[in-house]
């Protein structure tokens, strides 16, 4: 398992278990036996051709027939692709959840961004223990999100999210790959996670 991790790898399992490096990520799944027998690849996009990046979303089939959705950053170190980031959950065999209301928060991300109201922003569409994975260490939560996305407040900044898939995970759960436009041109990625009061906001946000 560790061999197919680079040697800084992040996988978030709960935003009270997060696996730093191939050692405790290898560790982690040992210990919870969760071997598959089939992957199916739903999506897969180039990231970052300069830095070997890629972003994908794919269906596991564990030993049991349990179904698990699995978003995953890949790298190309050294001519072999190793994950950089993971994050998956339990999906359902048949999930039938509309996403129009992902793409108002998705707009309604877009009004306050390009409005320069980056304190709104993080405190209307985040988490209250969201992650952003763009560099190291990992921002958590709203304060430090607030701080890292102050350059939004520069008047001229502008961006644009146009989502390339939205992939339902399971009732409260969407994984979103997409392409900005604007002030930052590169890919992003949103896992979306519904609140206890019913909003859907982003958990994980990252644009490495």
């Amino acid at each position: 398992i560790a061999d197919q991790y680079t040697s800084v790898a992040v996988v978030i399992v709960h935003p009270d278990t997060i696996l730093n490096g191939p050692d405790a990520i290898s560790s982690y799944f040992v210990s919870k036996g969760r071997k598959y027998n089939a992957i199916e690849n739903i999506f897969q996009e180039e990231a970052n051709e300069a830095r070997g990046l890629s972003y994908a979303i794919n269906q596991l089939t564990l030993l049991n027939n349990t179904i698990v959705k699995q978003l995953v950053i890949w790298k190309e170190v050294d001519g072999k692709q190793q994950k950089e980031f993971e994050y998956r959950q339990t999906s359902p065999k048949q999930t039938a959840l509309d996403t129009a209301e992902i793409s108002n928060r998705r707009a309604r991300w877009m009004e306050l961004c390009n409005a320069h109201q980056v304190s709104d922003l993080v405190n209307d569409l985040y988490s209250r223990n969201t992650m952003y994975f763009n560099h190291r260490p990992l921002v958590r939560g709203r304060e430090a999100l607030i701080n890292e996305y102050g350059y939004m407040n520069y008047e001229k900044y502008s961006l644009r999210l146009n989502p390339l898939v939205v992939e339902a995970v399971n009732d409260s759960t969407v994984f979103e790959i997409g392409q900005c436009e604007g002030s930052y041109g590169g890919k992003y990625i949103l896992i979306w996670k519904k609140d206890e009061d019913g909003e859907w906001r982003i958990f994980i946000d990252s644009n490495i």
